[in-house]
């Protein structure tokens, strides 16, 4: 496993190898938005954003065509990418993080915030080095960014319900 690591300048996270040579880049419309952007990798230019058929669903484009649908779990929050040769998972624990894995079952990266708490916006990747894919690591951290965004709303919505019962029933 190399270390690589991943971090904001502006509206734009940009994935290091362990070289510091450029792997691809998310570039977001906004530092609140972190749902849609444009993913840069390979000389590639991606577009994810939002499906127009389903509000559970974000759809990845080349050229206008659909590449992979990334689509939450309305209950859990779990996010699958189709057409790839991975897939994603949460990592349970104090840590927490996202870990993608091949079809055999095999981690292929583990990525985690640097401060599981607070989104610093600064995240490190431990990628196996005989499976590097840089377009499905660009894929996993998009994951594991818009699932963390969803996870610290559900906090921040779990601590006001938790207030607002405590003032009520006090």
């Amino acid at each position: 496993m190399v270390i690589q690591n991943a971090f904001f300048e502006n509206t734009t996270c940009i994935l290091k190898d362990e070289n510091q040579n450029n792997v691809g880049k998310l570039k977001y419309p906004s530092k609140k938005n972190l749902e849609e952007c444009f993913l840069m990798v390979e000389n590639r230019k991606l577009e994810i954003k939002q499906s127009s058929n389903n509000k559970w669903s974000k759809e990845v484009f080349e050229n206008g065509k659909l590449l992979h649908e990334i689509q939450t779990d309305k209950w859990w929050g779990k996010l699958n990418i189709t057409n790839t040769s991975f897939e994603i998972k949460g990592i349970a624990g104090w840590k927490g993080g996202t870990k993608i894995v091949n079809k055999e079952g095999k981690d292929f990266a583990k990525i985690r915030s640097d401060n599981p708490f607070f989104d610093k916006r600064k995240y490190t990747l431990q990628v196996d080095k005989e499976e590097n894919k840089p377009l499905e690591l660009m894929l996993g951290l998009y994951a594991h960014i818009y699932g963390s965004q969803m996870k610290t709303y559900q906090v921040f919505i779990a601590a006001a319900c938790g207030m607002i019962s405590f003032i009520l029933f006090k």
